[in-house]
């Protein structure tokens, strides 16, 4: 607990960003708890409508992730007289990729165990790459890439208002979010088809450049934030009610809706805003709850590695007779507790170093 009580002493970190992150962290539990009976159950019953609805709902998680780098980002390099952009981008790579190569390497190796395939450098490294390791490696390369944009933000932040900058950004996201691979056929016609537009940082663009605007004036938004509470809550459940409509009549009923990445975005932007606002009102009194604290430092960890234990229980389950329902509800205890144990990993080994 002392070593808990010296972080907590030197941790900058806003209460209610930590709180955020880990409900973020928790939804992509959630989305991936939810993935196999999503993608087998039968889209006719009531159980599918119930868990696919919980899944869509969650599926912001991500894109919250970019906001709050962002948001982190803006307000650790504000706090500078004279920010380093060489100990920037050292800082960013010592952070995100030894702990990323590192789980790259681990489900590789469980990918040759479970498959008896030979170990292939070339194909290891392009998985490295692309972030294909396993399904939610993708974000990693993302992340890197806003990194690596990171110094240019806060130039651009300098020179132009919030407003401009956040509009251009949200028609870049909605240009290259859809037509990214339309646009390289264009003009590459003869190149392979690209499948990779949502590992390019422009997919995202609009939720980072959103997070830096709230870290560039956090106080301000976050006082607007408290007056506009209920338009905030409002705004979410006509948002949800859109995205969870759209999203039925397009992949249930089969029909076509031209606008449903744009209706998914605008979603989006509503869910991070409204976890936020959230986070604000548990965090107002007393702060962020320990728990909350802990987890926050394992947020990385926990995001790189929880695959690992729900294919481990796939392997397992698949040699029983155990319902997809019952398999739901063993999915989400497993996470449940690989959580908690990296949490308390975090606790004991690292939180010193994460506190400096």
């Amino acid at each position: 607990m002392d070593n808990l009580t010296n972080a907590k002493k030197n941790n900058s970190r806003k209460p209610e960003v930590t709180v955020c992150s880990v409900f973020f962290c928790v939804a992509v539990l959630v989305i991936h708890a939810c993935s196999e009976l999503v993608s087998g159950a039968d889209r006719s019953s009531l159980l599918f409508a119930g868990v696919s609805a919980l899944w869509r709902i969650c599926h912001f998680a991500t894109y919250g992730f970019v906001f709050l780098a962002g948001l982190r980002f803006m307000l650790s390099w504000k706090k500078k007289e004279s920010p380093s952009v060489f100990k920037y981008y050292l800082s960013r790579i010592l952070r995100i990729v030894p702990l990323y190569v590192l789980w790259c390497a681990v489900y590789y190796a469980f990918y040759l165990i479970s498959t008896k395939s030979p170990f292939v450098f070339a194909d290891f490294l392009n998985q490295l790459l692309l972030g294909s390791a396993q399904k939610h490696l993708y974000f990693i390369p993302v992340l890197l890439q806003l990194a690596l944009i990171a110094p240019l933000s806060a130039l651009i932040r300098k020179k132009l208002p919030a407003n401009a900058i956040l509009l251009f950004s949200l028609l870049i996201t909605f240009i290259f979010g859809i037509h990214l691979p339309d646009m390289i056929s264009a003009f590459f016609p003869d190149a392979p088809a690209f499948e990779y537009s949502d590992r390019i940082f422009t997919s995202y663009l609009i939720f980072w450049t959103f997070g830096c605007s709230v870290g560039n004036a956090y106080e301000s938004f976050c006082a607007q934030l408290d007056k506009l509470r209920p338009y905030v809550f409002g705004a979410f459940i006509i948002c949800a009610a859109l995205d969870l409509s759209s999203t039925y009549v397009s992949f249930v009923k089969g029909r076509f809706i031209w606008c449903l990445q744009d209706i998914s975005i605008l979603y989006v932007l509503s869910a991070i805003t409204l976890v936020f606002t959230v986070s604000r009102m548990i965090t107002k009194k007393n702060g962020a709850p320990a728990f909350f604290e802990r987890a926050d430092l394992a947020g990385y960890l926990i995001y790189l590695s929880h695959i690992l234990p729900l294919e481990v229980t796939a392997l397992l389950l698949s040699k029983t007779s155990v319902g997809i329902t019952a398999s739901l509800f063993i999915r989400f205890a497993v996470l449940a507790v690989w959580m908690l144990l990296c949490t308390l990993i975090y606790r004991k080994k690292l939180d010193r170093y994460h506190a400096k």
